[in-house]
């Protein structure tokens, strides 16, 4: 799930800003004008066919030291992105978004939260088939 959620945020950055390459995995050098995800935080549990996933994510986006992307198109661009997060046919919502710009000019940030919980059943244990007998009711 972890690769999953990456790659669908990175994604849908790629999509909404395609003139900022998306990396997941490592940040090259001369990463300025590119846009870097990543999980902060991961934690799970499970129990009664059920996982619980909790995600803090980041967003960052390296300027250029003529980058004409202004914060706030940029920050516009990720709420939009990000606004609803689709993996197949999950919807997640992200909360607790927030954003800012490095006072020092070198990047752009956004974070947020993902919390879900899926539910399985397992295919091992089946119900067993009910038998009904049927009452033959007569009338009057």
């Amino acid at each position: 799930m972890y690769n999953t959620i990456l790659n669908a945020v990175a994604e849908q950055i790629a999509a909404k800003i395609p003139s900022s390459p998306v990396y997941v995995d490592e940040i090259p050098q001369n990463a300025d004008g590119s846009t870097f995800v990543r999980i902060v935080e991961d934690a799970r549990s499970n129990g009664c066919n059920r996982s619980r996933y909790d995600f803090s994510m980041e967003v960052l986006h390296f300027q250029t030291a003529h980058d004409t992307f202004t914060y706030g198109e940029w920050v516009d661009d990720i709420y939009t992105a990000l606004g609803r997060i689709e993996i197949s046919e999950i919807v997640l919502f992200p909360k607790n978004c927030s954003a800012r710009q490095d006072k020092d000019n070198r990047f752009y940030q956004f974070a947020f939260d993902i919390e879900f919980t899926l539910v399985g059943i397992p295919q091992n244990e089946l119900m067993e088939t009910l038998k009904t007998d049927i009452l033959e009711v007569k009338h009057g």
